[in-house]
């Protein structure tokens, strides 16, 4: 019996290995497949990697002393007892949630004009422009909503503009002078240069977002946390991330401006 077993294991054995060397032999045949694979998907994830906008994240430390923290209800303060969260931590989490505020972010947006977004192409995706990189600032006179556009100089005072709107497939176009107000399908539309020594030289894609859809976009980017609670004195990081590290910057800084006037 223990010889029959012995042979069948042996025969199992050698089956096996003949199988593994058979499928070898199949995948060596077909090597040019593998190659082409393998090819194929280096060049995949290249594209990815290089259409993908980069993403910068910066930072910034508030302290928040005593004196400057609102104070809660006494509902609020027993029922964070009741949790296990001091006092001192509650009012903590207030300004957390004051910092992540969407009417503070509301007002950060409408301040800098965050409802607009400009870039230009790049030779495999476009860039953002911002700061001083930006000849132009464009405002509409009316609340707009979502919509994107294209303007493309056509000399150094005037300029042509196409424009797409979300629920038409129609494409509208303008032309004007900076800043003139043009009657568009978006509403009457204000783009100036920056100042008398700026120069459009190039088309700028232009996207333009409702102030509530900016805010969200924005305030959905930020965070806040605590980072160490010592003698009644707080410190807070707020970060954010943006395809500009200088917006981020700017933001965060704006964020701090509105806060500590409020």
């Amino acid at each position: 019996m223990s010889e029959n077993n012995n042979t069948n294991r042996n025969n199992q054995d050698a089956q096996e290995t003949f199988n593994f060397r058979d499928f070898l032999s199949r995948c060596l045949s077909k090597w040019y497949w593998f190659v082409a694979s393998v090819v194929i998907c280096l060049s995949i994830a290249t594209v990815y990697l290089v259409k993908t906008p980069k993403i910068y994240t910066r930072s910034s430390t508030v302290l928040i002393k005593e004196s400057a923290m609102r104070r809660t209800s006494n509902d609020l303060e027993s029922m964070l007892s009741a949790g296990g969260m001091t006092q001192q931590n509650s009012k903590l989490a207030n300004e957390i949630i004051a910092l992540q505020s969407p009417d503070l972010m509301r007002e950060v947006v409408s301040r800098m004009g965050l409802d607009f977004n400009y870039s230009i192409a790049g030779r495999a995706r476009k860039h953002v422009i911002y700061g001083a990189a930006l000849p132009i600032k464009a405002m509409f006179l009316e609340p707009a909503g979502r919509m994107d556009f294209v303007l493309t100089p056509v000399s150094d005072n005037s300029f042509k503009l196409e424009m797409d709107l979300p629920d038409s497939k129609e494409t509208f176009e303008f032309a004007g002078s900076y800043g003139d107000t043009l009657i568009t399908a978006g509403g009457p539309l204000v783009i100036s240069l920056v100042d008398t020594l700026s120069k459009v030289d190039q088309p700028i894609y232009i996207n333009h977002y409702s102030l509530q859809g900016a805010t969200f976009s924005y305030n959905s980017r930020l965070s806040a946390s605590a980072l160490n609670t010592k003698n009644f004195a707080d410190v807070l990081q707020l970060t954010i991330t943006d395809e500009s590290p200088r917006r981020a910057e700017d933001v965060l800084d704006m964020v701090l401006t509105v806060y500590n006037e409020n």
